[in-house]
């Protein structure tokens, strides 16, 4: 083993993905915490360096439940979170799409939902500077649902979204 490091405090925390920042020197790691935050779980981010050391750590969320499914780090700084949230939005777990700066500070935030409960999968810029999230519209434990394809522009505002597969 040449890297074993420990994140996390006495509650429940999880990381769903880990990144390499845009200049490919550091990492990002993206999940949920119990540990930090507002509320029972919020959205946690760490950036390390390639020994496992922290150089940042912050949370996203608000009153309930949020986690963090995607993240990278924009080129002019900052970064994309793609997660769910059940604080925010139409009330059951929706899509959210968070734009953060350098401190990990919301720039702005964009709740995603349907009547349904929807999960956060993946994100990916398109070459117009706007965003793809892949979603399951769905039921836990297995999100078993139609795949939910979303578009949006670089503010995060959808421009389409289509499902595929049973409603």
């Amino acid at each position: 083993i040449i890297l074993d490091e420990t994140y996390g405090g006495s509650e429940d925390d999880q990381i769903f993905k880990i990144t390499e920042t845009a200049d490919h020197n550091e990492l990002l790691l993206i999940g949920e915490s119990s540990s930090y935050g507002q509320a029972a779980n919020d959205i946690w981010v760490i950036k390390t360096d390639y020994n496992g050391a922290i150089l940042q750590e912050f949370t996203v969320g608000g009153m309930d439940r949020d986690y963090g499914r995607d993240i990278f780090p924009l080129l002019l700084g900052g970064y994309i979170i793609l997660g769910e949230t059940k604080s925010y939005g139409l009330g059951n777990y929706d899509v959210w799409l968070v734009r953060t700066d350098d401190n990990g500070e919301i720039v702005w935030d964009k709740p995603i939902g349907s009547s349904g409960q929807d999960y956060a999968r993946r994100i990916l810029q398109s070459t117009d500077g706007g965003y793809f999230i892949l979603a399951v519209n769905g039921n836990p434990p297995d999100d078993e649902g139609p795949i939910w394809l979303i578009k949006t522009d670089l503010e995060g505002n959808i421009s389409w979204s289509k499902y595929f597969g049973a409603p």
